[in-house]
């Protein structure tokens, strides 16, 4: 399974604002490598905690949301971050737009769980 590093993750930021011209600021490093880690954790028994690729994906763009790793307006960056997470594992999104947005704006209000965003990448995900 392919992980996304600091490097990656960070290009993408830039990026993502340069296309919407809105820069978040810059993430905290401890928070941001604790949040990469999270979908890949292990239980005592040594499996994975969140086995498949829509339950990592969720994990990591809750975690980074939850974190606030990219601060306060950090959810349409975990919303990006999870996305590109999904195609590099395979993975498309299929959602209009204003769907993502809407996942996102619950994502930074905390009204979107983990359970909910990973009913909503299943749904979503091809």
């Amino acid at each position: 399974m392919t992980r996304l590093t600091k490097d990656k993750v960070l290009a993408l930021q830039k990026a993502v604002a340069k296309r919407t011209g809105v820069e978040s600021p810059s993430p905290d490093a401890a928070a941001l490598e604790s949040a990469l880690a999270a979908p890949f954790a292990r239980g005592a028994d040594g499996a994975d905690v969140f086995p498949t690729r829509e339950e990592k994906a969720a994990k990591l763009g809750h975690e980074l949301a939850a974190k606030r790793v990219f601060g306060a307006d950090g959810a349409r960056m975990a919303m990006a971050v999870m996305l590109v997470f999904l195609e590099a594992n395979g993975l498309s999104v299929d959602a209009p737009s204003d769907e993502v947005v809407v996942a996102a704006r619950a994502l930074a209000n905390r009204r979107l769980r983990y359970d909910d965003l990973l009913a909503w990448v299943c749904r979503h995900s091809a």
